[in-house]
């Protein structure tokens, strides 16, 4: 082992003054090709260097390892009085002693996350000495030094290291006023001005590219498309508001990264907002209303039932390119009345109100019904399955009064087909409206006829009688006894047989009778 070596003992370490320990170190670097590794590396792990810092502090004055020590002159450069130093100014940068030293671990720079914690020191003090006002902002010296030995010193490590440190100065347009100074992280922060994070400061922006291309920071100009998204969502309750959706819609409309994944990624997440809702909507959910200026008519309020937005042109081109409609489907307006009848048809305060309401309903009704053979998504489960166990039809049911109706929303089981209004009269079940669009679709999820549903049991109480009210009515039948063959829906039977027609009109008998239970 080598003699100046194997002197370095805990005795002889606490003995070392500043001028010993520079004699010792002038040895050392002398003898540095003929030290063993391990000897070398004895060295790098044992605290013989003196330590201090530029502003004097006993507790500060003792032996360090030499990698918890920094040259001079990055203490002076940084104006950093608090940063542990080797007790050696003046070191001649170009001399053996100073190469020896740095290739056991004294610093030329300080560990990056620590000179990131200075950054936010100094920026932390000229804040409180000035206010956050950028008239006044002077940029950390800390920062300044990062730029300047990035590419040498921390590049690196950089690569390596996922740093969620804010230590950016910038601006924050959605939170502050435009001279308001903030710090952000790498990863939150742009080149240009945007309403979702910050903004690097022009002077930032020039150091940086001044000594290396800002792009090694994983800074750009714009966030992607899914960047800027995943933004918007951690801050959906300040941002996502009928007040700032237009900007941020339009900020979105302008980025790269549009496709089918993001599309079919917002397809499932609520980010809309909609007047008057205090939750947010999905993109099926609201629509576009396309206007035509040739067509003038008065088109009812469909709010609740069918709710468009209108964020202006640039916000709307982004919400139309992500999966928003101009009307919905007619697989999406079934979705529609079964999910939203009940609150679309609520708190009705007025019977203008109920009659707007309902006649809204109907007509999308209407609009399923006569788009339903072409539609064979309605047939398909689970939609099927919802159409037929859960209430959407409108439906029609007479009061005790025989004049009055009330209007109800029940399932396809729950309503019948008029076909028998002597029974309607009698026993007041949910009907149908008479419209035969709504006819057919009801009966295809499941509503049946009346008729079919109703066992007549007739009992003539009085004594059968022929009359003159009879003869007349035997004559009738008689002439139309053909047109006569019809179910209760008007619909004509199977021809029958000519024989059966003549059977019927030899054997025909008419009579009046009082009264019939």
């Amino acid at each position: 082992m080598i003699e100046n070596v194997s002197r370095i003992s805990s005795d002889n370490i606490s003995a070392l003054n500043h001028e010993s320990m520079q004699m010792l170190i002038e040895n050392l670097a002398k003898e540095r090709n003929n030290m063993s590794y391990a000897d070398f590396n004895a060295l790098k792990n044992t605290k013989f260097l003196q330590g201090t810092t530029l502003k004097s502090n006993r507790k500060n004055e003792q032996k360090y390892f030499p990698h918890d020590l920094h040259f001079p002159f990055v203490a002076e450069q940084l104006i950093w009085s608090k940063l542990i130093i080797l007790d050696w100014y003046g070191i001649d940068s170009y001399s053996l002693e100073y190469a020896f030293l740095k290739e056991l671990g004294v610093r030329e720079a300080p560990d990056l996350q620590m000179l990131l914690k200075r950054i936010v020191q100094e920026h932390d003090y000229y804040q409180c000495q000035n206010g956050q006002r950028r008239k006044n902002y002077k940029l950390p010296i800390a920062l300044e030094f990062f730029a300047e030995n990035f590419q040498k010193h921390y590049s690196t490590i950089w690569k390596t290291s996922n740093i969620q440190q804010p230590f950016l100065p910038s601006r924050f347009l959605t939170k502050t006023n435009d001279t308001d100074i903030i710090l952000s992280a790498p990863d939150k922060v742009y080149k240009s001005s945007n309403p979702l994070c910050g903004t690097l400061l022009p002077e930032v922006v020039q150091l940086f590219e001044k000594h290396f291309n800002i792009s090694l920071l994983g800074i750009t100009e714009h966030p992607t498309l899914t960047q800027a998204f995943d933004i918007i969502m951690e801050r959906k309750t300040e941002l996502l508001t009928l007040e700032s959706a237009c900007h941020i819609f339009s900020y979105l409309n302008g980025l790269d990264g549009l496709n089918q994944v993001f599309i079919k990624r917002l397809s499932n997440i609520a980010f809309i907002p909609l007047e008057g809702v205090s939750t947010l909507m999905k993109p099926s959910h609201v629509f576009i209303k396309q206007f035509v200026p040739s067509v003038d008519e008065t088109i009812d309020d469909t709010s609740g039932l069918i709710d468009y937005v209108d964020f202006g042109t640039e916000a709307n081109a982004f919400l139309l390119a992500v999966g928003v409609l101009h009307s919905p489907s007619v697989q999406m307006l079934a979705e529609l009345l079964i999910e939203r009848q009940e609150t679309y048809l609520s708190n009705l305060t007025n019977d203008v109100n109920i009659h707007k309401k309902l006649r809204v309903y109907k007509e999308c009704l209407k609009k399923i019904a006569i788009a339903s053979t072409d539609t064979p998504e309605l047939y398909r489960n689970p939609l099927k399955t919802r159409l037929t166990n859960e209430r959407w039809c409108f439906g029609i049911q007479l009061n005790n009064d025989n004049k009055n109706f009330t209007y109800r929303i029940v399932k396809p089981t729950e309503i019948y087909l008029d076909d028998d209004h002597q029974c309607v009269l009698a026993h007041h079940p949910i009907c149908s409206p008479n419209e035969p669009e709504l006819t057919k679709l009801y009966e295809q999820f499941g509503a049946q006829w009346l008729s079919n549903c109703v066992k007549r049991d007739l009992k003539p109480t009085g004594k059968p009688k022929t009359t003159d009210k009879s003869k007349d009515l035997y004559t009738l039948i008689q002439s139309r006894l053909r047109f006569l063959f019809v179910n209760n829906r008007l619909e004509p039977l199977a021809s029958p047989h000519e024989e059966h027609f003549q059977s019927l009109r030899t054997n025909l008998s008419v009579y009046e009778v009082n009264n019939i239970e």
